[in-house]
């Protein structure tokens, strides 16, 4: 018997600007559990003490800041292989697709993001590991 009560995936969300980090939540916040990083070193603790079921990183994280690659390349190594991987961008080139694939993340998203892109590119990769 299926129990009435899913349990919410847990979703990080590493992005420096305040205003995206808050879009975000808003199209997120009722379908998963969300963790917020507004910067790199909030992003390493999390990863070092939470296992994620997603992680959605803006690859540039301002002027102080690793950028989004480097930050994923730290914090990926604490996290399983089921856990899904998303590059947020402002702009994306298709030279810029290729890379985001070799260096891991399995989906990628310009800004602005759909809310319904996200949430079924969440949901299909979920969906693929559960068969």
């Amino acid at each position: 018997m299926e129990t009435e009560q899913k349990r919410k995936l847990k979703i990080l969300i590493v992005e420096d600007d305040p205003i995206n980090m808050l879009i975000i939540t808003e199209m997120l916040k009722l379908n998963y559990l969300l963790f917020h990083a507004l910067n790199s070193e909030v992003a390493y603790e999390l990863a070092q003490k939470i296992k994620f079921d997603a992680i959605l990183i803006d690859l540039f994280l301002g002027d102080d800041s690793p950028d989004g690659i480097e930050v994923f390349q730290h914090i990926k190594n604490h996290q399983s292989e089921d856990c899904i991987k998303i590059a947020l961008t402002s702009s994306l080139r298709p030279a810029d697709r290729s890379n985001m694939l070799k260096e891991g993340f399995m989906y990628h998203f310009q800004k602005p993001i759909s809310k319904n892109e996200l949430i079924n590119a969440i949901e299909k990769r979920l969906e693929q590991h559960l068969i």
